[in-house]
C-alpha cells in the first residue's frame, strides 16, 4: 500500500528524487558541523536535523505536498494509533535485546554512548538540553519526519515500498555511526521496525 497521498501534484522524476535523497543525507553532517560551530554542543544534533528538515520541506512544497499528507494520510482511530505504537515498541525492545545478545556473543562491543555520558554527567542543564530539545525535539520528532516521513516516502516512489523501508533504515543506522558498529546495527533495526509499522 503506497505511503503517498494523491494530491494531484506530480512528484519528482527518478534523477531529481535521488538527488533529493542524497541532499538530505549530505545535509545531516553539514548541519551537525554548523551546529558545532556555535560552540554549544546541543546545537550540533539539533542543526543536523533542522537543516535537512528545511530542505525536505522545500522539496515537498515544490511538489505541491505538505508534511501532514505524509504523517496523517490515513484516518485512524485513537485505539488504532495506540495499537500500532504499542506493537512498534514491543517489537523494537524485543529486537534490540535479541540483537544485543547476538552482538555480544559475536564479541562486538555494545553501542558507544560515552560521548553523551561525558557531556551530561553531573551537568543538570546539559542533561535537560539533551533530554528535551535534542531527544524529544530533533530525535523523536525530527528524525521520524526525515526517515519514516520524507525519505521513506521519496524512496518508495522510486524503489517500491519494501526497498524504501530498508533504505531509510540503512540511512538512519549510518547516521548513528558515532555509536560504533553495534549502534549502527541497533538503530538500523529500530528504523526497520518503525518503517514497517508506518508502512502497514
Amino acid at each position: 500500500m503506497p505511503l503517498s497521498v494523491n494530491t494531484g501534484a506530480s512528484g519528482p522524476g527518478q534523477l531529481s528524487g535521488w538527488l533529493q535523497v542524497i541532499a538530505i543525507v549530505l545535509l545531516l553532517p553539514v548541519g551537525g558541523i554548523l551546529g558545532a560551530l556555535t560552540g554549544f554542543v546541543p546545537m550540533s544534533p539539533i542543526f543536523s536535523v533542522l537543516l535537512p528538515l528545511a530542505a525536505a520541506t522545500y522539496f515537498l512544497r515544490r511538489d505541491g505536498r505538505r508534511w501532514r499528507q505524509l504523517a496523517f494520510g490515513r484516518t485512524l482511530s485513537g485505539s488504532q494509533h495506540l495499537g500500532f505504537a504499542a506493537l512498534a515498541l514491543v517489537v523494537v525492545y524485543a529486537g534490540v535485546i535479541a540483537l544485543s545478545i547476538v552482538l555480544g556473543l559475536l564479541g562486538l562491543p555494545g553501542a558507544d554512548y560515552s560521548l553523551l555520558q561525558q557531556l551530561i554527567q553531573g551537568e543538570l542543564a546539559m542533561y535537560l538540553w539533551f533530554l528535551l530539545p535534542v531527544s524529544w525535539g530533533s530525535a523523536a520528532i525530527g528524525e521520524e519526519l526525515l526517515a519514516r516521513g520524507f525519505l521513506q516516502y521519496r524512496l518508495e516512489s522510486m524503489t517500491g515500498a519494501a526497498a524504501a523501508v530498508v533504505l531509510q533504515a540503512t540511512i538512519f543506522g549510518l547516521a548513528h555511526a558515532y555509536q560504533g558498529l553495534s549502534g549502527i546495527l541497533l538503530t538500523f533495526l529500530v528504523g526497520l521496525v518503525f518503517g514497517t509499522v508506518y508502512l502497514k
